[in-house]
């Protein structure tokens, strides 16, 4: 049977949410679960592009 036990959980993996879930795993030693609805974490640390409105 798996362990589904997690300290913590992080909702959204933007800067902010991957710099703190990184601190706690790190320093702290929990186990963090980082939620994200997109399909590349990071937030606004990636590039995408709009399409253009005609």
């Amino acid at each position: 049977m798996t362990d589904n036990h997690f300290d913590t959980i992080v909702i959204g993996s933007g800067i902010g949410g991957l710099t703190c879930a990184s601190l706690l795993a790190q320093i702290e030693e929990r186990r963090v679960l980082v939620l994200e609805r997109h399909f590349t974490p990071g937030g606004y640390t990636h590039m995408f592009r709009r399409k253009k409105k005609i």
